[in-house]
């Protein structure tokens, strides 16, 4: 499996929700794919029929210890679509698991943003409302939900 970026789709429009219990979402969620990270509470939506991601969804409670407070930008941003292209033996499962290490966690409590993984890396890409992919060398490195 292997996630890339389409410069001629169009990003999501599915806004994510932050939860008073550190949980974050899309009330509508209309995916049928769902794709998990190494070390991360950080999971992508993705319908089956058309690849791209619809929604994420996890767990990030603001002021955790062990947190980078971190003021994430997000100029020079470019939208498009988040998409998924399938092994053969995934096409017919609900869910899979990504080796991208997403483990850096970041908080900007100040503009209600967060961050995994890679901040500053490479292009900034909406591919949803208020959902950025940090991309370098064809390969996402990190991911930036809003929530304003």
């Amino acid at each position: 499996m292997k996630l890339s970026f389409n410069k001629n789709g169009l990003p999501n429009n599915h806004p994510i929700t932050y939860l008073s219990d550190g949980s974050f979402g899309n009330q509508r969620s209309d995916g049928d794919f769902r794709m998990s990270f190494a070390n991360s509470t950080l999971l992508l939506n993705f319908l089956k029929r058309t690849r791209e991601c619809t929604s994420c969804e996890g767990y990030f409670p603001f002021n955790l210890k062990g947190v980078n407070s971190f003021h994430i930008s997000l100029d020079h941003s470019i939208d498009g679509s988040l998409v998924v292209d399938f092994d053969h033996d995934e096409r017919n499962s609900y869910g899979a698991f990504s080796d991208i290490n997403l483990m850096e966690r970041y908080q900007d409590i100040e503009n209600q943003r967060i961050g995994y993984g890679n901040m500053t890396a490479g292009q900034l890409v909406r591919f949803g409302l208020g959902q950025y992919a940090r991309i370098e060398k064809e390969k996402i490195v990190g991911i930036i939900i809003c929530f304003k």
